[in-house]
């Protein structure tokens, strides 16, 4: 890919213009693509990087495991970077993610046993988001995230309730039937091979956008990310404005500009404005 230097555009009025990538050439035949993907398919059913596996789909990838090289002279030091690097799925990737531990505490030092296991935790979140970039099916109906099902009877309705978002079909189902007692099957349902902008039969609750002003980039960017709410961040420091407005209704997966400035450049009133 032709190397970039500007990720995106943001205009005062908060609209984005996205540069995208351009290809320049291909680094390898797609033979020996398709035969490197199967070696790193083989690395997750049945080698280093079994924790990374996400049910219901094929993943692929390879661990790491090395000792950091000493920064005061030659050699290595006993601390270890530990790694893996994934793409999903594996069939159709979608999503290519790396993942570094930094001198693991926990679990262990070996790439497939602590940077696999989180591949696997975030593969499984971008799964099951509403609107998020993997539109592959799994290859079970019992894995199929609830969003990508509507009943198939014309006319009936399927409303999930906000909560239940992230489990499979199975576990939704389950849960609907105790609260509501209600019998509803698996086969009740049909899938879509895809997410549209506005899924057919299903309605996404809108939300508040909560306040980021005065917070921290990553206090801001924890705070919008349980309303799905995705941050362009502008600057450094400290959150100056947000577009949209703090209290505005928003759907899940839009987009909100966080404006930010350092913290040595300016101060904030109690009403959250900026103070020069």
């Amino acid at each position: 890919m032709e190397p970039r230097i500007i990720k995106a555009i943001v205009s005062p009025d908060g609209s984005i213009q996205r540069n995208t990538p351009t290809s320049v050439r291909r680094v390898m035949s797609s033979d020996t693509a398709a035969t490197m993907k199967d070696i790193f398919k083989g690395v997750v059913v049945s080698g280093t990087g079994k924790k990374a596996a996400v049910d219901g789909y094929w993943t692929a990838g390879k661990t790491g495991t090395a000792w950091k090289a000493r920064e005061d002279g030659p050699g290595y030091t006993r601390n270890y970077r530990s790694s893996f690097a994934g793409m999903f799925p594996a069939d159709n990737p979608e999503v290519v993610a790396l993942i570094v531990i930094d001198e693991p505490k926990k679990d262990g030092f070996y790439g497939g046993d602590v940077a696999a296991p989180a591949f696997s935790a975030l593969m499984k979140r971008l799964v099951n988001q509403p609107g998020g970039p993997i539109d592959t099916v799994p290859r079970r109906d019992s894995d199929v995230p609830r969003y990508l099902a509507h009943l198939k009877e014309s006319g009936t309705r399927f409303d999930p309730d906000e909560a239940l978002y992230g489990l499979n079909i199975q576990d939704a189902v389950g849960i609907i039937n105790n609260a509501e007692n209600q019998v509803l099957q698996i086969h009740d349902l049909e899938y879509r091979g895809h997410v549209p902008d506005k899924p057919a039969g299903i309605i996404e609750p809108a939300r508040r956008l909560p306040r980021v002003l005065g917070l921290s980039i990553r206090e801001a960017m924890r705070r919008l990310e349980p309303h799905g709410i995705e941050p362009v961040v502008v600057g450094s420091g400290i959150v100056v404005r947000q577009i949209p407005e703090a209290g505005k209704s928003v759907k899940p997966g839009s987009t909100c500009l966080i404006e930010c400035r350092p913290y040595a450049s300016m101060a904030l009133s109690p009403d959250g404005k900026t103070v020069d």
